[in-house]
C-alpha cells in the first residue's frame, strides 16, 4: 500500500530551522520551574500550619510537571497540595498554558467537603476573576462557558456536582505577577476554608 508523502509547509520549516525560538522556549521553561518552585517554598511557609491542620498532615505533598499538548500547546503545573485518592480530593493546581492564560484552581471532593456543611462562606469582597466550575469534570481546565462560570455572590456556587472547584484567571501578560498572583490566591482559598470552619 503506498503511503501519501508528508510535506512539510514553509511555515513548518521555518519552525524547524529557527533555533532563537527553541533556545527561547528551553529558557522560559526554566524560569517557569524556578517560579512554581517559589510559589511552593513561600505557599509553605506562609499557609503551611493552617493548611497541616486542616489536612492533618506533618507535610504538604507537591509536584511540578509540564506537558506539550494540553488541548494542543504546551504547559506547566504545581499541584500542592496533591492529594488524590478515589474518596477525596483536595488540591490546589497553578496552571500556565502557554498561549492562552495561567490559572490556579482549588478542587475539592470526599469527606474535605465537610467544611461547607454550612455553606461556602466566600471572603469580600468577591474578586473579579473568580470562577467556579459548573462542569461534572473537575480536570477541564478551560473558561469556556460551559466549564468555569463567573463569581459575582455565594449563590453562584450551588450546582449538583460532588465536587467544588473554583478559579481564578490570569492573563500572560501579567507574566511578571504570576508568582503574587498565585500566592494571593491561596491566601483566599485558605480565608474561604477557614470563614467556612467558623460557621460549621
Amino acid at each position: 500500500m503506498s503511503q501519501t508523502k508528508i510535506v512539510f509547509s514553509n511555515e513548518e520549516q521555518l519552525l524547524l530551522h529557527d533555533t532563537a525560538i527553541w533556545h527561547t522556549k528551553t529558557v522560559l521553561t526554566e524560569k517557569l520551574y524556578q517560579l512554581l518552585g517559589e510559589v511552593n517554598d513561600e505557599m509553605s511557609a506562609l499557609l503551611a500550619p493552617s493548611l497541616k491542620l486542616f489536612l492533618s498532615l506533618e507535610h504538604i505533598p507537591s509536584k511540578i510537571s509540564r506537558g506539550e499538548n494540553y488541548m494542543g500547546h504546551p504547559y506547566m503545573m504545581l499541584d500542592a497540595p496533591n492529594l488524590f485518592t478515589k474518596e477525596k480530593i483536595f488540591a490546589i493546581r497553578n496552571f500556565i498554558w502557554f498561549g492562552h492564560y495561567a490559572a490556579s484552581y482549588l478542587v475539592i471532593s470526599g469527606s474535605y467537603l465537610n467544611v461547607f456543611n454550612s455553606g461556602i462562606h466566600l471572603p469580600q469582597p468577591i474578586p473579579h476573576n473568580l470562577y467556579v466550575c459548573i462542569n461534572d469534570n473537575p480536570w477541564q481546565h478551560s473558561f469556556t462557558i460551559d466549564n468555569m462560570k463567573p463569581v459575582h455572590k455565594p449563590e453562584d456556587l450551588s450546582n449538583e456536582n460532588n465536587f467544588i472547584k473554583l478559579g481564578f484567571k490570569f492573563p500572560l501578560k501579567e507574566a511578571n505577577q504570576l508568582k503574587e498572583n498565585f500566592l494571593d490566591a491561596y491566601v483566599y482559598y485558605m480565608r474561604l476554608i477557614t470563614q467556612s470552619q467558623a460557621h460549621h
